[in-house]
Parts: structure tokens; C-alpha cells; sequence
């Protein structure tokens, strides 16, 4: 899970550094886009927050998604990536009712705005923000901090579809890579 504040990089990087310098948590949370201009079209590499019709705007032609097989090597582009240590299922809306009644005892749950997840089974629930880029600006600090605490399982209600979610579509299907997607 990539860091967003000094003290993750800290974590990370204990001693293997002298110092870090805080000019506070990012505020944007997940990775830029990656722009692949290097051929005749456009091309998005790694979706972030700045879409493909923020691009568009600006180049004069919309960039297209990258298939995985195409163009370089980029970082974040591997099937699996940005993922805690526990493992984290993706679970759409209408499911996460049962699937919360099929999970370990230790699990951590991630909603969508105010919607808290029906079950005394989950052992902690967090709501996430209903705005896209708020969401992205807490995405890997909540995931961190559940990871940290010990739990068997991270459900993540799975969030609108809307074009202004990609890149958190993106990061938390690469943070479920090789997990179970559950549907009901």
C-alpha cells in the first residue's frame, strides 16, 4: 500500500534513512496518471485522478486505457498491486450483507459513505467518503490501518461506477488481485 504520509514512509523505510521531510499527508492519496505519448495516440498507462477528459481537454484528443499487454513497463501496471498484507475482497453493495455472514470473525469493512454494513459480525466498520477524490485522499491510510490492526479479512463495498472512480476502481482491483471476487 503506498505511502501517503511521513510516518508511513518511516514505517517503511525505518533506518534505511536519515530523515524524512512532513509537508503532511498527500493531497491527492492515490498515484498520477501515467501518460503515454510516445506513439500516434494518446494513451492512459496507469488511470489517476486526472481522467481521461481532464487529458483530453488538454491534448486535443482523448487518451485512451492502455490494455495491460500494451506499451511500457510503468510502475503500478502489474495485475497485482497496492495490496495490504491481509487479504482484501471487492464486494458489491447488494452482496456485502451475506458475504459479511459468510466471513471470518476478524474482518474490516469499507462502505460507501454513510451506509454501514448490517452485521455484528464485522469487527470494524468504516465508512468511506462518497466523493471520488475524497475517498482517493484516505484510500491507503484506512487500508493501512487496517492492515496494521490484525484483522482475517477486508471487505470493500465496491463504489459507483461513475468515470470519476477509475483510478479507485483500478487500485483496489489490483490490491483484490488473486482474491475471490464475491457476487452474491
Amino acid at each position: 500500500v503506498s505511502p501517503t504520509t511521513a510516518e508511513h514512509v518511516r514505517q517503511e523505510l525505518g533506518d534505511r534513512i536519515d530523515a524524512v521531510l512532513d509537508g503532511g499527508p498527500c493531497t491527492v492519496g492515490l498515484e498520477s496518471t501515467i501518460l503515454d505519448l510516445s506513439g500516434a495516440e494518446p494513451r492512459i498507462l496507469r488511470p489517476g485522478m486526472l481522467d481521461a477528459k481532464c487529458l483530453g481537454q488538454v491534448l486535443g484528443r482523448t487518451p485512451r486505457l492502455a490494455a495491460r499487454s500494451e506499451g511500457p513497463r510503468a510502475s503500478g501496471r502489474l495485475a497485482s498491486h497496492y495490496a495490504p498484507a491481509t487479504p482484501l475482497e471487492l464486494v458489491d453493495p447488494a452482496s456485502l450483507k451475506s458475504r459479511l455472514s459468510a466471513a471470518p470473525a476478524r474482518i474490516a469493512v469499507l462502505t460507501v459513505g454513510n451506509r454501514t454494513a448490517d452485521s455484528t459480525s464485522a469487527a470494524a466498520i468504516r465508512p468511506m467518503p462518497d466523493d471520488p477524490e475524497a475517498y482517493a485522499r484516505v484510500l491507503y491510510a484506512r487500508l493501512r490501518e487496517l492492515d496494521l490492526a490484525g484483522f482475517e479479512l477486508i471487505l470493500v463495498e465496491r463504489p459507483p461506477g461513475e468515470p470519476a472512480w477509475a483510478a479507485i476502481h483500478d487500485r483496489l482491483q489490483r490490491a483484490a488481485a488473486g482474491r475471490e471476487v464475491y457476487d452474491g
